[in-house]
Parts: C-alpha cells; structure tokens; sequence
C-alpha cells in the first residue's frame, strides 16, 4: 500500500514538473488541439512552420481554414465525423504541396464528455511519391498514368501519345547507364515544357513515355506530335548531333468504338509502325537486313524505296489520310519491293527489255514480298499491300487482277508513286526522264492504269511543291542484331548477288 502511495506521489511530482509545451513543440509531426466549433486553441512550431504562420496567428482560426483554406468545415471533415461518432476518424489530405496522413482523436472530460479532439498529421509524401512518382525521372509513373486513364468517362475526348527512346538498350551497353539515365531524365524534362500544362506526362516503361490528354480534340493531339517532333529536332540541333531519337505513336477517342483504356492499345500499335521506320530501333533490323541485303545487289532499288516513303507520305497528307495511315504507307514506299530479292540479276538487272518469260518472273516479286512481309512480325500488317502494290485501276495488273476500289487505296497511291518515280531516275535499261515527261505519262494512263482520282491529287502535289532531288540514306548495317539477321536470311536467299 504504501508503494502504491509512494508510486503515485512520484506521478504527480513528474506530472507538475514536466514542461508539456516544451514536449508539444518538440514533435516533428504537426499538431493541433481543437474545441468543437472547429477553432484551434493550441498548436505546436510544426503546425505553423506547415502553413507559414506562427503560433500566436493560428490560434483560434478555424482548423478547415488553415487545413482546406477554407472558412466553411467541409462534408467530410474529419471532427465533424469525431462528433458524430465519438471515435479516432482518418483521412489523407494535401497541406503546402505535401501529402499528410490526417489522425484525429476526440478529447472527453473527467465527466466523459466529448470537448475536442487532438488533429495530427503525419507526412507521408515520400511514400506517396513512391506510389505514384517515378524515382529517376520525378514524373508520374504508369501506376498513376493507368489510375488517370482509367477516369476517362465513356465518350469523353481523350488522347493518348506514347513515346520511345529508340535505342536506349545499346546507348546503355555501349556509353553506360549514366548516360542512358542522362538521356531519360532530359526526355523527361523536355516532354511537359513541350506540352500542354492539363497533359498528365509519366515514365510508363524503361525507355518509354505516356501522355494523356483528357478532354482535347484529334487535332490537338496531333499537333502535340508534331511540337514533340520539333523539340526533339530542336534537342539535337542543341547538341549538334544527332543524339536522340524519339518513337511517338498516338490516339485519340474518335478512333473508338469501345472503352477509352483500349487507347492505350491503339497508341501502342502507332507506336510500333513509328519503330520500324526509325533506323536505330533493333525491332527493324531483320526488316531493315532483308532491304539491304536487296540494295547490296541493286544499288537504284535503296534509292528508290527512301523516294518512294517520301513520296507516298506527302501523297498521303494532301489526301488527308489519318497518321496512323501515313504511317503505313511510309512502311509499305520503304519495303514494296522487298520481293525483289528473290529475283535473280540477270533478270533484276538486265539492261534491255525482258521477254515475257522474264517478265513473268520479275512479276512474281509481289508474291515473294507478301511471303517474306509475313514472317517478320514488323511488317506482316503490310503484307497485303505489299502483294497488291502492282494492281491496275483496269483489272490488267498483277497478280489478282483486282480493278477500282477492290485495290486497297494505299495500293493505288502506292502504284503511281512507283510509276513516277521509275520515270524519272535511271533505270537499267534507260536514263531518267525529266518530270514533265512523267506528269504527262501519269495523265495519260490515269483511268487504265492509276486511280484518277488519286492521280490528280498527286500531279497537283507535283506543280506545288515538287519533291526534293533524291538523297541516299545510310543504311549500312551498323549492329550485331543486323549481322545475325543478315546471316539468317543468307541461308534463306543466298550471299548478295547470288540468290539461289
């Protein structure tokens, strides 16, 4: 008994000569004591250092007013539910750009009756960065980015852009992390300045980026496009080199016909087409090893194919096809001919006019691309197109026979951007013919041989801009994936210049 004396004398010695504002003010953690009209009657140094005030300016204000900047208590205000409840209520709320944890607990008296509750509020913004950052980057990563696409509403305007570092693998292989890092953290410091300030930005893979554009027209997202294309354009210049080299794909909900998320799906296929036309992508390289293995034999047939994507995008354009279109047809002017490396050189090559027999063969080409489109998953969506590229507006083509609009319209575009620019570069058999000759051979043949419509629409093109002179890529193979593709596809066709 007389420990319990004893004990209890020491508590309310302790009790009397403990400093508790001293104590209050030394945790971290924000606090505040509040009676139950909402009003502060005490607070620690953490609290006013949190809002920018002191101590003294915060007393009796209202908690909502410091906490929500608003003088009315919110619905769900959390000392309104301690009042209803009478039991410990949480919340998690943004206070100065930070995310804190809010835990409020009610106060009774000795009576126990409720007079107030203590509100503390722990900071939780490391976590939720962590949740919904990207560490390297500090954009939204695709946990975030997937949360935000996921609010779209069923017919509401939404976009998607998605982009890629091409090559970022073999900039980490051979130049170090460092300076892979470096790169990505430059794409992401470039990407918000180059868009608008609603676009939700996110590092969404290791080398790619998503945008979501809510409530914005097609239109607007293909001028997002195009202002990235010129950033990048612009990053480069800055450099002096070429350093960076950006995939984007793209889509917008007038695409749909069903729910918003498979936007996503649709940018992620834009995407993939926008990889195969870039040279660093490894993706291309098998595609790219079977056209070079071509133009090793047929130096014109390189040149030609690098005219014909120009070409048939420009076409494209005026005709107001969609991006997605443009896209493929650039893939379909760059590898129509891929067939052709079934063709033998002296046929392939012959300087005089084929007999028919040869001429047999050579329109086989066309059959041999559609095969050699299937089996590489790059360009296997063109594979049709690529068979069909040589159809006649008349029915008289090859190999179908197709006449009108059973020829796919890339098809038909494609047919006069070959004739034209067969026309006007040298050929095996003849030199180049000046482009008034080819304008006047595209009218003549237009309604037998050429769509009119589309022939029209290209001499047009022609009178107002005509195309640049032709300028020779580079597309010397220039990785191991090119190597080991070149040395697949040798077994397959045989060394260059001797097709089996």
């Amino acid at each position: 008994m007389k420990d319990h004396e004893t004990r209890k004398q020491n508590q309310q010695e302790i009790a009397t000569t403990i400093d508790w504002d001293k104590i209050f003010d030394s945790l971290n953690d924000p606090l505040m004591i509040l009676d139950l009209d909402n009003r502060i009657i005490n607070c620690n140094q953490a609290m006013a250092t949190l809002t920018g005030s002191t101590v003294g300016d915060l007393l009796n204000k209202s908690c909502c007013s410091v906490a929500h900047g608003d003088k009315q208590s919110p619905g769900n205000c959390p000392l309104r539910k301690v009042r209803q409840t009478k039991t410990r209520q949480t919340s998690q709320q943004q206070v100065s750009g930070r995310w804190f944890n809010v835990v409020v607990d009610p106060v009774f008296d000795i009576a126990g009756q409720l007079v107030g509750a203590v509100h503390a509020m722990y900071d939780v913004t490391a976590q939720e960065m962590l949740r919904t950052k990207d560490v390297l980057t500090n954009l939204f990563n695709r946990n975030y980015f997937e949360a935000e696409l996921s609010k779209i509403r069923p017919g509401q305007a939404c976009g998607i852009i998605l982009c890629d570092i091409d090559g970022l693998i073999m900039i980490n292989d051979s130049l170090g992390f460092e300076q892979g890092n470096k790169l990505l953290v430059d794409v992401a410091a470039m990407l918000p300045d180059a868009l608008d300030e609603k676009a939700v930005v996110a590092r969404i893979g290791e080398d790619s980026f998503g945008v979501l554009l809510p409530d914005c027209s097609g239109d607007e997202v293909a001028v997002c496009c195009k202002t990235l294309r010129s950033a990048v354009n612009g990053f480069n210049i800055a450099r002096g080199r070429d350093l960076l080299s950006l995939s984007i794909g793209s889509a917008h909900t007038d695409a749909l016909s069903g729910l918003p998320q498979t936007l996503f799906s649709l940018a992620h296929d834009s995407i993939f087409r926008q990889k195969l036309l870039s040279i660093r992508s490894v993706r291309s390289a098998t595609a790219l090893t079977v056209k070079r293995l071509l133009e090793a034999r047929d130096f014109n047939t390189g040149q030609h194919s690098d005219r014909s994507q120009d070409l048939i995008a420009q076409l494209a354009v005026n005709i107001r096809l969609p991006d997605s279109s443009i896209d493929n047809l650039k893939l379909l002017g760059r590898f129509h001919d891929i067939g052709k490396i079934g063709v033998p050189d002296s046929i392939l090559l012959k300087p005089d006019r084929l007999t028919p027999e040869e001429f047999q063969t050579m329109t086989s080409h066309c059959e041999i691309g559609y095969f050699i489109a299937m089996s590489l998953p790059d360009v296997a969506h063109i594979a049709d197109w690529i068979l069909k590229h040589h159809e006649r507006w008349d029915g008289k083509g090859y190999p179908l026979k197709l006449q009108g609009d059973q020829i796919p319209i890339e098809c038909r575009a494609m047919a006069i951007v070959d004739a034209y620019d067969a026309i006007v570069s040298d050929r095996p058999y003849r030199k180049a013919l000046p482009q008034e000759q080819a304008i006047a051979e595209l009218q003549r043949c237009s309604g037998t041989q050429f769509d009119p419509h589309l022939t029209h629409e290209f001499i047009k093109l022609l009178h107002s801009s005509p195309p640049q002179a032709p300028v020779h890529r580079d597309d010397n193979l220039t990785s191991i994936a090119d190597w080991a593709s070149q040395k697949q596809l040798e077994k397959i066709f045989g060394r260059p210049g001797r097709p089996k």
